[in-house]
């Protein structure tokens, strides 16, 4: 393939694309007949491109980083069909895929008498080296670190003789019952602290022990959505005895699941964006969810693996294929946020995806939503990913705008271009 006439190497604002297809338009100009964009990830230049009226290739070789179904579908939809009445119809089916899980899942996720929950915050724990006492790996006790006002906190509360510990909420502030420091961190830079003993734990010993399979988790604080704002408090026995059940309900349809390709089995290939996980024992994409996180998963995807013919039949082929898709869509925002590489933002006060960062870094503590009964996680998917599609709807399309050819594969080696074929490149650094 011999150099284009134009190769852009630094970060190409999708902005800028409808800029200077805006002065080509103003001078008589017609636009480059192709665009390649060689590193697309989530799509976003090839999507403005396509939509100004240029033919479009978007290539990515790093399918788990950036979905590649959500990519094409977005592309495609985005830059020739999208349809407004569409969204109605996707929010009038969420809401019955709602119904239908809602008798699965909700003696999972008890309700809280002060309010809905908004997120259950974990630790992963490994054993203490002295005690063999499942001992937290906590990088900030922190629950609410607000500019504004007080800052909330977490205090371990620790029974050595037991080998047991759970935490108590505490304002920070040097007034009567305000904590003045909060308790020293227990895991940082990858290195741990016993709780029991005060043992420095190293890192090769955590991942050590997370590849023999015994690095496990603990529930230790709920946030819940009160009328008077965000509380926090330890987990009681409902929710401890929640997610027991919800471990041993797993067992029951997993094989059959498994079978039936509804939760993910796969390996998790290596590389540089997937080291972290992997040595730490998360081999397969289904080790990337807790125990009811993964039943949560399961429930979803077979209640709208059942859906499917219903919603076809009802809405037609076009329509319903539309509709499923912006459901799985909602599917993938719903798992984003709710697996163990997901984590708790103090200063917010909300959860954060697994990709608030372009990885799949290890967190040492995670954070999960209630998709229904105690909390509307899921309704909450369904709102952002169809207000997204509702957003995309509203932008501005070219009479010309046509999807774009979407491929995967490396971008040092595309035989499949022909010389002089390609009149841009762009190349935003990864």
């Amino acid at each position: 393939m011999t150099r284009p006439r134009l190769l852009i190497e630094d970060w190409l604002p999708a902005a800028a694309i409808g800029v200077e297809c805006i002065r080509e338009r103003s001078t008589g100009q017609q636009p480059p007949d192709k665009r390649f964009h060689a590193m697309s990830g989530g799509g976003s230049i090839p999507l403005e491109a396509a939509r100004l009226g240029f033919r479009t290739l978007a290539n990515e070789y790093n399918p788990p980083v950036r979905s590649w179904r959500r990519r094409s579908a977005t592309l495609s939809d985005s830059a020739k069909s999208l349809a407004p009445g569409r969204a109605p119809r996707a929010r009038a089916w969420g809401a019955r895929w709602l119904e239908r899980i809602g008798p699965r899942l909700a003696d999972f996720y008890p309700k809280h008498p002060t309010g809905l929950v908004h997120a259950y915050i974990f630790v992963r724990t490994v054993p203490c080296p002295d005690t063999q006492f499942a001992t937290p790996l906590v990088p900030d006790w922190h629950l609410l670190r607000p500019k504004s006002c007080s800052a909330i906190v977490a205090e371990p509360i620790v029974d050595k003789a037991k080998g047991t510990w759970h935490i108590r909420v505490r304002e920070l502030g040097r007034g009567a019952g305000q904590l003045a420091v909060p308790s020293k961190a227990s895991c940082s830079k990858g290195k741990g602290t016993s709780l029991f003993t005060g043992t420095q734990i190293p890192g090769d010993y955590i991942k050590a022990k997370a590849q023999a399979g015994q690095m496990g988790s603990a529930l230790y604080a709920v946030a819940v959505k009160t009328p008077r704002g965000l509380a926090f408090q330890p987990p009681d026995a409902a929710d401890l005895n929640a997610l027991a059940a919800a471990e041993r309900e797993l067992a029951r349809p997993r094989p059959g699941w498994e079978k039936a390709n509804l939760i993910p089995t796969e390996q998790i290939p290596p590389g540089s964006k997937t080291i972290e996980p992997i040595v730490r024992g998360i081999t397969a994409w289904a080790d990337a969810f807790s125990p009811r996180q993964l039943l949560c998963l399961g429930v979803l995807t077979e209640e709208l693996r059942k859906l499917r013919p219903e919603i076809v039949a009802a809405e037609g082929e076009e329509l319903g294929k539309a509709v499923i898709h912006m459901l799985a869509f909602v599917l993938d925002k719903f798992a984003n946020w709710n697996a163990i590489l997901s984590s708790w933002n103090p200063p917010a006060g909300t959860a954060r995806s697994v990709f608030d960062r372009h990885d799949f870094a290890f967190k040492a503590t995670f954070c999960e939503m209630a998709p229904c009964g105690a909390g509307g996680g899921l309704e909450w998917a369904i709102d952002s990913s169809v207000g997204a599609y509702e957003a995309l709807c509203a932008l501005p399309r070219h009479p010309q705008a046509q999807a774009p050819e979407v491929s995967m594969g490396s971008a040092t080696n595309l035989p499949e271009l022909a010389d002089g074929s390609v009149t841009a490149v762009v190349v935003d650094p990864p």
